[in-house]
């Protein structure tokens, strides 16, 4: 959901799809009044109501399916569940890639090891401390902080980008295109 679009953004386009789709709480207490909706919630309403979904239709499809493996068994999105079979069980999903089974491990299951080498940000700090910033490169570099490349992301992403780097590294329509 976040991809391409702000943080703010993407909690706009997630509020929506929690009121569309969660269960309204009794009594709730401002700003939270719905449960976040189930995969079987999120599946069916991208068939019934596809205009609740506020983003690119292949993204859309690509949730729904995601959300329609979740929901069936396929795939455990759960504290506990193997990274490497989420990995493997999201890029077999039409519409997501490498870097979102990356960040899903690394968000929803903790796994320490995860890593982005193509993400921007993570290429625009490799290269302010100096080193190569093509995605070859950083996963070169990055081999030696296993199995704690994801500490590593959250570490690079902190590091101030000097505009001449962000410049040198600004991505592709390829790249934007493939995230």
């Amino acid at each position: 959901v976040g991809q391409q679009v702000s943080v703010a953004g993407a909690r706009t386009v997630l509020g929506a799809l929690v009121r569309a789709a969660g269960q309204p709480i009794p009594n709730a207490v401002l700003p939270i009044t719905h449960t976040f909706p189930t995969p079987d919630a999120l599946a069916r309403l991208a068939v019934e109501q596809p205009a609740a979904f506020p983003m690119p239709a292949s993204r859309r499809r690509a949730l729904a399916a995601m959300a329609e493996a979740v929901a069936a068994g396929d795939l455990a999105i759960d504290p506990g569940a193997d990274p490497d079979a989420l990995r493997t069980g999201l890029i077999k999903l039409h519409g997501i890639g490498p870097w979102t089974a990356a960040y899903v491990g690394m968000r929803a299951l903790g796994d320490p090891d995860a890593f982005l080498p193509t993400d921007l940000g993570v290429r625009r700090a490799v290269a302010q401390l100096g080193q190569a910033g093509d995605p070859s490169s950083v996963n070169r570099i990055a081999d030696r902080w296993r199995p704690w490349r994801a500490y590593a992301v959250a570490h690079l992403w902190s590091i101030p980008i000097l505009p001449s780097t962000a410049r040198a590294l600004s991505p592709t329509p390829s790249e934007v295109t493939a995230a």
